[in-house]
Order: C-alpha cells, then sequence, then structure tokens
C-alpha cells in the first residue's frame, strides 16, 4: 500500500471515528447542533478536490495574505473614521462634499478575479481542513443559554423544514408590471442563477450568492435605487463559506429558513468590512458608495446566523448596516471572537437615516453594535460578552431601545467615540424595558454642553440592574449620583459636569395602564408589550391561500379588486392570505375581514387607481380593516400600500378593527408611498420641482387612519409622500401632495407604535385624537421641501377638506408670531384630548424652505413643529 493510500485510509478512520462520536450526542431530548448540521454530520460532505499544485497554493496565500493586510489597514481606519450624516439633504452637493475621501485614507483592495479565485481558493482548503479534523460543524449553545434563546426545534434529523416560504408557487412579478421576465424570487441553491451555492460549509459560496442576488441586471453599482428591481433571496438551511462580502442590493430582502437557521460563515482570511453589506465603497473612487445612506430604503435580512468567530481580519463586522426606512434586520444571531484584543464587531452601523431591528443576538465582539444613524429603533435585542461594550453609540440624533439584555461586559453602553473624545455626539438616547446583567458600568458618557449640535439626552424607563458596579460613569472618571439599582424613570442631560448632579431629573412616572404592557421578571415594573413579526414558521403550503388562485394578476394593469375579495373571503386564523410580488390594482374599497392573516413578498403592493378615490371632500379607502365594532385577528406584513396618479380623495388603510386578545390585531414591515416610482403617474416627469403644485400631484387624502373603535399594534411602518423620484437616476426631488399623514383616534387602546415614521404630508404627519392608552417610540417626521411659498403653505390644495376629519388644524391659527409663511407649515404631530399617551423618542425635522436648504445652519426652517392643543392627560 503506498504512503498516499495509507495515510487517505487513516484520514477516513479518523474521520469516521469523529462522526460517529458526535453522532451519539445527537440526542433528541436536547438538541444542539442545527438540524442541517446534524443531517452534514450524519453524512458528510465531500471537500472539493483542488486540483492545483503547490505552487499555486503559495501564490494564492501572498496575494490573500496582501489584501487582508490591505483591507485590515483599511478597517481599522474606516472604523475609527466612520462617515457620519450632515445635516444636509441626501442628494445636496453640501452634503456630498464632506464625505470626499480624506488624504490619509487608505485604498481597499481591489477584488479582481483573481483575488476572489484565491480568496475562494484558500478559504475551500481551510474548511476541508476543519472538516478532517472534526471541527467544521459547531453547535451554538451561546445562543441557547440566552434568557430568550435560540429554540432548536425537536423533530426527526431526516425531515426537512418545508419553510411555506420555499414551497409556495414561484410566480411573483416586479411592480407595475415591469418587465415580466425578471426573476423577483431566488434560491441561491438554485444553478439557473449563476452556479447555484452549496450551503455544505466546504464550499465557497461568495461568487454564487452575490451572482443570484446581482442575476437580471439588478440594482447595484451605477444605480442609486430602484422601485422594480425587488428581489428576495433565500438561503435554505445550511453552511455558507464566504471569502468576501455578501452585498445586499437596494430593495432586497435576504431571508433564511426560521425553522433551520441557515448559517453565514467567513472564512479565516476574510477580505471585507461586513459579511453582509447593504452599502459598497468604491474603490479609488474619492469615498463613494453605490447608494446615498439616508435614501437606502428597503432592506430585510433575517433568520440567520453569521459566524465571524474564526476570522483574523482586523475590524471585521457581521453586518455593516448603513440604511435608512422602511428596513429590518430580524431574528439574526452573531458569533464572534471572545479573545482578548479581538476588533470584531456584531454591527457596524456608521451613518443611514434608519430604520427597525428586532429579536437579535450579538454574542462576542469588541463591541456588539458600533456606529451611529439619524434614528433608530431596536427591539428584543441580547449583547452578550463583548470585550469592551455591547453598545458604542458615537453618535446619533435619537435612537430608542426597548428590551435590551446586555450582559458580561465592561461597559453597557458606550456614548463616547473612541477616535473623538473631546465632544459628546449622541444625542437622545432612550433606552426602555432594559436590563444590565454583569455590566462593570451600565453607561459611560462626556456630556459637554457648548452648541445645540452637542446636547444630549439619556432617558433611562423602567430599567433592571443586576451585578452593575457603576449606573454611570463620565470620561473624566466622575460618576452620577445615580445608584446601581433598578430605575424607574431618569433623564440625564444637557450637563456640564462639575461635580454636581445639574441636568440629573429623576421621577416616578404614572404606571403605564395593564392594556398596555406584558409582565417583566427582572424590570422595576411591567414592560411595554411587544409582539414579534409574523413569519408563520410552521405553516404548511397547504394553508396558504394565494390571491392569484383567485384570478389576481398583480400585473398593475388588471383590476384585481374583485379577485381579492374573494380570497378574503376564505380567511381564517388558520390559513395564509399570501399576494406574491407584484402590484394589485383595487378601484374600490376593500374590506378585510376580522381574522385574516395576510403577507406579501418584498412588499407586494396593493395600489389604489380609479375615480372612486378622486373627490378630495368623500375621501375612501383603499384597504377597510374590518368595520367598526369588528372583533377579531388581522396581522398584515410584507405589504406597501401605494396609488397611482392625483387622488386626493384616497384614504390608504382605514384600521377599524379591535383586537380580541392584546396584539392581536397589527401590521409589521409594511409601509405606504405616494408617487416618487415607476408607473404611479407621479414622478418626475409629471410632478417636478416647482411651484404651484400642479393639480395632477394632489395624490391623496390621508395614508393611515386608526378610528375610534379600534386599537392595534404598528411596527415597522413608514408612511412616505416621495420627495425624489426612486427611479431617476439623480434621484431628481419632486412635488407631490398629500394632506395627512397617520390619524391615531383609537379611544378603545392599547395602540402600540414601534418604529414608525411619517413624511411630508402638508397638514400633519401624526395627529393624536381623543385616544386612550397609546405608546410610540421612535416617530420620525420631515416636513414637506416645497413649503414657503403663497402655493405651498398649508393647506394648499386641500383648503375645502379641511374639517372632514378629527382634529384637522387649520392655518393660520392664533399661534402664528411671524410671518405666515414660516407658521403655515405642516405639523410633524398634533395632540389633543389623549388619555395615557407615551412618546418615547421622537426624531422631528425640518430641511427645507422652498427646496433651498440655507435655514439649516440658522435652524430657522420653520416656527413650529408640535401642536399640543391642550386637553392632554398622562402624556410623556
Amino acid at each position: 500500500m503506498t504512503p498516499f493510500y495509507q495515510n487517505h485510509l487513516c484520514f477516513l478512520v479518523f474521520l469516521s471515528y469523529v462522526i460517529a462520536v458526535v453522532s451519539a450526542s445527537l440526542t433528541e431530548e436536547s438538541p444542539t447542533y442545527l438540524w442541517h448540521q446534524r443531517r452534514s454530520l450524519e453524512n458528510p460532505p465531500i471537500a472539493k478536490r483542488q486540483n492545483v499544485s503547490s505552487y499555486d497554493i503559495l501564490q494564492a496565500e501572498k496575494l490573500v495574505a496582501e489584501a487582508v493586510a490591505q483591507q485590515a489597514k483599511y478597517n481599522t481606519y474606516r472604523v475609527a473614521n466612520p462617515r457620519r450624516n450632515t445635516y444636509l439633504s441626501r442628494p445636496s452637493d453640501e452634503s456630498t462634499s464632506t464625505k470626499k475621501k480624506r488624504e490619509d485614507e487608505p485604498v481597499q483592495p481591489t477584488l479582481n478575479g483573481t483575488v476572489l479565485a484565491a480568496a475562494a481558493l484558500l478559504s475551500e482548503r481551510n474548511a476541508a481542513e476543519q472538516l478532517a479534523n472534526g471541527t467544521l460543524y459547531k453547535p451554538y449553545t451561546q445562543f441557547t443559554a440566552l434568557p430568550r434563546p435560540l429554540v432548536i426545534p425537536s423533530k426527526s434529523k431526516r425531515q426537512t423544514s418545508n419553510y411555506w416560504v420555499s414551497q409556495v408557487s414561484d410566480n411573483g412579478l416586479p411592480p407595475m408590471g415591469w418587465n415580466p421576465s425578471y426573476p423577483v424570487y431566488r434560491d441561491v441553491t438554485n444553478s439557473m442563477f449563476g452556479g447555484g451555492a452549496k450551503g455544505d460549509g466546504v464550499t465557497d459560496d461568495t461568487a454564487a450568492i452575490n451572482t443570484a442576488i446581482a442575476y437580471g441586471e439588478n440594482c447595484g453599482e451605477g444605480c442609486l435605487s430602484s422601485s422594480t428591481k425587488g428581489a428576495l433571496i433565500y438561503f435554505p438551511p445550511g453552511t455558507y463559506l464566504i471569502s468576501t462580502p455578501i452585498n445586499a442590493y437596494y430593495y432586497s430582502q435576504l431571508v433564511g429558513d426560521p425553522n433551520d437557521l441557515p448559517i453565514i460563515k467567513t472564512a479565516p482570511q476574510f477580505i471585507g468590512l461586513g459579511a453582509i453589506q447593504s452599502d459598497v465603497y468604491i474603490p479609488n473612487d474619492n469615498g463613494d458608495e453605490w447608494y446615498i445612506n439616508q435614501s437606502n430604503f428597503y432592506r430585510q435580512v433575517r433568520n440567520f446566523i453569521i459566524d465571524i468567530e474564526d476570522t483574523t481580519t482586523a475590524s471585521v463586522a457581521a453586518l455593516h448596516w448603513q440604511v435608512a426606512q422602511a428596513t429590518s434586520l430580524t431574528n439574526v444571531y452573531v458569533s464572534a471572537s471572545t479573545t482578548t484584543g479581538t476588533t470584531q464587531m456584531g454591527i457596524f452601523a456608521e451613518n443611514g437615516s434608519g430604520g427597525f431591528m428586532s429579536d437579535c443576538s450579538l454574542i462576542g465582539g469588541q463591541y456588539g453594535i458600533y456606529g451611529g444613524n439619524q434614528q433608530f429603533t431596536v427591539r428584543a435585542f441580547q449583547i452578550s460578552s463583548q470585550t469592551t461594550a455591547a453598545i458604542c453609540l458615537i453618535w446619533d440624533w435619537g435612537w430608542t431601545w426597548s428590551g435590551l439584555y446586555l450582559a458580561g461586559t465592561p461597559v453597557g453602553i458606550s456614548l463616547i467615540n473612541p477616535a473623538d473624545t473631546s465632544g459628546q455626539q449622541a444625542g437622545s438616547t432612550y433606552i426602555l424595558d432594559s436590563l444590565f446583567d454583569g455590566v462593570a458600568t451600565a453607561i459611560y458618557a462626556n456630556f459637554e454642553k457648548s452648541t445645540i449640535l452637542e446636547t444630549s439626552i439619556v432617558t433611562l424607563d423602567n430599567i433592571g440592574i443586576l451585578n452593575v458596579d457603576t449606573m454611570f460613569a463620565f470620561t473624566n472618571g466622575e460618576v452620577l449620583d445615580l445608584p446601581a439599582a433598578d430605575i424607574d424613570f431618569v433623564v440625564i442631560g444637557n450637563l456640564e459636569y462639575d461635580g454636581s448632579n445639574l441636568g440629573l431629573y429623576t421621577v416616578g412616572v404614572q404606571l403605564p395602564p395593564p392594556s398596555l404592557t406584558s409582565d417583566a421578571l427582572s424590570n422595576y415594573r411591567d414592560n411595554y408589550f411587544v409582539k414579534s413579526r409574523p413569519q408563520y414558521a410552521d405553516m404548511d403550503v397547504s394553508s396558504i391561500i394565494s390571491v392569484k388562485d383567485h384570478g389576481a394578476l398583480g400585473n398593475g394593469v388588471n383590476d384585481d379588486t374583485a379577485a381579492i375579495v374573494s380570497a378574503l373571503a376564505l380567511a381564517t386564523t388558520s390559513n395564509l392570505i399570501y399576494f406574491p410580488a407584484g402590484s394589485y390594482i383595487v378601484t374600490s374599497t376593500i374590506v378585510i375581514p376580522p381574522n385574516t392573516l395576510m403577507t406579501g413578498e418584498v412588499w407586494s403592493q396593493i395600489v389604489a387607481s380609479g375615480p372612486y378615490f378622486a373627490d378630495m371632500t368623500d375621501p375612501k379607502p383603499m384597504i377597510q380593516v374590518g368595520s367598526v365594532g369588528d372583533i377579531g385577528t388581522v396581522e398584515i406584513s410584507d405589504m406597501l400600500f401605494t396609488s397611482i396618479g392625483a387622488l386626493p380623495g384616497l384614504i390608504m388603510v382605514e384600521w377599524n378593527v379591535e383586537a380580541e386578545s392584546q396584539g392581536s390585531v397589527g401590521i409589521w414591515d409594511s409601509h405606504f408611498r405616494v408617487g416618487g416610482a415607476y408607473g404611479t403617474e407621479l414622478q418626475v416627469a409629471q410632478c417636478p420641482m416647482t411651484e404651484p403644485i400642479q393639480t395632477g400631484c394632489i395624490a391623496a387624502s390621508m395614508m393611515l387612519h386608526i378610528t375610534p373603535s379600534s386599537n392595534g399594534y404598528f411596527e415597522n411602518m413608514w408612511a412616505w409622500v416621495a420627495d425624489h423620484d426612486i427611479d431617476d437616476a439623480a434621484n431628481t426631488q419632486i412635488t407631490v401632495a398629500a394632506a395627512r399623514g397617520i390619524l391615531i383616534e383609537s379611544d378603545a387602546g392599547p395602540t402600540w407604535l414601534y418604529g414608525t415614521a411619517s413624511e411630508h404630508s402638508i397638514l400633519y404627519q401624526y395627529n393624536f385624537a381623543n385616544s386612550t392608552n397609546t405608546f410610540a417610540g421612535m416617530i420620525q417626521t420631515e416636513s414637506p421641501y416645497f413649503q414657503f411659498t403663497t402655493t405651498g403653505e398649508s393647506p394648499g390644495p386641500f383648503n375645502s377638506s379641511v374639517g372632514l376629519f378629527n382634529n384637522d388644524p387649520t392655518f393660520p391659527d392664533e399661534t402664528c408670531n411671524a410671518a405666515e409663511l414660516l407658521c403655515n407649515f405642516a405639523w410633524a404631530v398634533v395632540m389633543e384630548d389623549n388619555t395615557n399617551l407615551t412618546i418615547a423618542g421622537a426624531g422631528l425635522y425640518s430641511w427645507y424652505d422652498n427646496y433651498l436648504e440655507t435655514c439649516v445652519d440658522t435652524q430657522n426652517c420653520q416656527q413650529r413643529l408640535v401642536n399640543d392643543a391642550g386637553g392632554n392627560s398622562g402624556l410623556y
């Protein structure tokens, strides 16, 4: 027997022994491995044979080592010098000029075909070695030990998941009839999308995954944005080895199997900044990126384990997350190194205008989350075992953190930019219903009150404390006079710290009504109720009712009203009404009955069209959720409500249903859009940036009306009157008018709004009127860009409709104390006669006077934003 065969036989014997030992530990009672790992352990993959010489391997090692060194230098610089947002608009020259490449900025390695091939070769070689020594598949027990543990279902190890998303008919279309041959749904293992990923842990799947995402000339480099090129990128259960980043394109959803989470695993010599990146820096291009971070809309990543633990490249993150509205991270687990000196990060979010994240667990790394954003809502994050801090918030304007569990780290939340400790750059930080466990210092900050741009507020609302040494410390060594014990409600801010507790405000707030809360075992009082986005992971495909099976076409041309009504007539809480991707034209009101579960695919569109919605003085809803007095269960997710043309009498959604149990009616990951997209007839060609407002661009009466007899749970919901044309190559600004944003009249209560935004309506963005037991955090608004002219002032073209809805504001009113043009602007928030209204974080912005930003530096773009009209009790 030759030495080769002797060695090969020894290897096979050893591998069989490893498999036998591991298989013996796979018990049904306490599953440790994910089910796709168990299948691979029982039937190991065959490592890819590399028909290359030792010389080729040496050359690849040299090439990759050079690229990794260059990438490490770039990553280190980028983390120390993040490109934070400016106070100017997305496309402005002034904004762009602040982001030019600095002289000392290193250059990223160029990932040409030769480098990519070398990186893939070495990643597969390393994986083959791990397969041989039994370390390729590792249990993720760190996630099963968390307070909200990763649950590995007990089932036959030979049974596949059969998640309905991968089983349902693949007949979705791009919006508004654009290119019917464009594939919306892509399974990364399908060879038609460029070779097909293997997901076996030993094959480098980087190229296959990125090819599937880019397929069909998707919106990547050279495309700022698109309303038509949406894609659902599905990852079946498996381990996907990558050596360079996965590029998550604009208007894309990366979706794993929630029953058997796919693993994204970075190679030891990974070349990149993030395993998944939502934007891409262009090498040697003056620091430019593919997309504008403040308008990097429409993204989802859900149901993954991302493992970067073995990677040695400096300052690598699981996610480089530069996103804006209508984005979400959900059900993502990050495994990073816990070794001393690690520079890894769970999430690097250096800029953007978000956004929502929930139900994620980040273990290890120097930081769990590092970066900043204009505004964000983060809910139900578990972050533990970081070497420096669980969260390092280097800047923000407003960030609401709800339901955090921060454990086993020197600092829970650092509000210090490590590269610039001279001032406090984090604005408003609202921490709610959270637990610090085994953290030396809960919050670390440096407050310097010198200008309004450096004014900071930290709110601690219902905080649990376990084994914490110091509650609040400063960079100069001082500590705040705040015991390390459970906290009811404390506000710290606007500090010039000199040894006193100036700026510290402690109060025992009125307890939230029980209808708004749920039990909390470790906090000061009960937490506000939360409910995660339903994914129907256990729904059998036979229980999916597609509206296309009832005659709907979703092509943006045909009237689908009757077909949708036919499908909804079959709705129960045991089935799911499914809208495959597309645009479903609706010409009259559709009533969604109580006891309806309804979801879409990549924000399937329901589109109002026709004269039924044209009368400004007689507004009608496109979607009516229940009738007055209805009680039941309604869940809506992954939908987009929009319209075609001038419909001044359109109410996009009227919400009438009341929950039969806490949170049983709601909307998740669904959005409203008026204009600015292909097929809407409200683009730059029809609605240019001119005055007066064109008659054909008077587009809607209201986006969402939550009526008095209703209540509901609303999470990650963006109501946007478009300020620019998404499909224009330069994102040119447009003038589209809608009257009202979101009207909340829920006297039935309780109502929750987590991570919602409403922008550019001409009367108001949010109107809380006679509501009872309402929670909102964070809310975000922008005023219309075209105001500060006689033709653009509020109420503008909607004057004849003022008073049709409860609490419509009048313009002008007695509070005006300056020129009417500055006064007659849309309200960000109107509040009147509410009982128990809590707003836990708000970003209310006004950037323009008649499309000019000169008012930003002088901070006088608008006279008033919030109208507290009186009669409110229990307002926080």
